[in-house]
Formats: C-alpha cells, structure tokens, sequence
C-alpha cells in the first residue's frame, strides 16, 4: 500500500533505505514505530517526512498488519505533526484509493481532502489513483 516499498523485499533494500535518510543532503528523514519498551516488536512501522519546499513537507507511513486498526499510525503520525521538526507550514499526503484506512488516518489527524491523482506503485508495477491530502501547520 506504499508507493516506494517493493514487495517481497529484496536484500539489501532496507540497508539502502536507511541510509536513504541518514546520509547527508537528504530529501527525507523517517523515524521506526518502536514498541520495545512496552515490550513489543521493535519495528511496528515507519513515518517519514519528506522536504518538497521551503515550508511543505509530505508525510508518508507504513504499519505493520498485525498492529492495523490498533490507533498507531494516527498516534505516529499526530506526534510527529506536533513535532515538526521541519517547521513546515503545510503538510501533504497522498494515499492508494484501495486504501480507505490510510485515508481515516489522515482525516483522523485532521487532514483535509485536496483532490485525486495518480502515483505509481513500486510493489504493484503499476501506475494507481490516489487520494491527495493537506494539513496546514500551526
């Protein structure tokens, strides 16, 4: 349901994402759901923020099936909004069509509808509808 996480993961694409957001002139930076203080799993998911201008970013977030309808995502995502560590002033997302409860998430943390677009899917080899979101900072 990402558009940039292939599927099955083939070696070395988590080493290469990694260091996709580590590395210096990075356009994004990602933070691990961790739950191993609460005695979970320590990767539960994934929330990245992606610069696209000098005061927008774009968030993006994937979830682990076994901890889907559980609130986390939201929980991740109001956090990392709330953080903002890049001081945008407005944040987008977009989300597949077949992909309603990515689309609560937003609306939840209290992104408006923008409009419908097309992204490609790296696991799907194909070109998808979408859903385009926004939040304006405070």
């Amino acid at each position: 349901m990402t558009d940039s996480i292939p599927h099955p993961l083939p070696p070395g694409a988590v080493e290469a994402y990694i260091a996709s957001v580590q590395g210096p002139g990075r356009t994004q930076s990602a933070w691990a759901m961790d739950a191993s203080r609460l005695g979970g799993a320590e990767v539960q998911g994934v929330v990245r923020l992606k610069h696209v201008d000098y005061d927008a970013s774009e968030i993006g977030f994937w979830v682990a099936p076994h901890v889907w309808n559980s609130g986390l995502a939201s929980e991740a995502l109001r956090a990392l909004l709330h953080a903002n560590p890049r001081g945008s002033r407005v944040t987008y997302a977009t989300v597949f069509q077949d992909n309603a409860a990515s689309a609560r998430v937003l609306t939840n943390c209290g992104f408006q509808y923008l409009g419908n677009a097309e992204g490609f899917c790296v696991a799907r080899d194909a070109t998808l509808p979408t859903w385009t979101y926004s939040l304006k900072c405070d």
